[in-house]
């Protein structure tokens, strides 16, 4: 039971992670596309 906050903070974390880095290459390849 105590792993399970830890996880999910972690999963939270990951989450964030991957939507900026998505977002992140989103703008790269509209600024490259102007």
């Amino acid at each position: 039971m105590r792993d399970i906050r830890a996880l999910t903070l972690i999963e939270i974390l990951i989450s964030i992670v991957l939507m900026t880095l998505l977002i992140g290459s989103a703008i790269f390849v509209y600024m490259a596309g102007i």
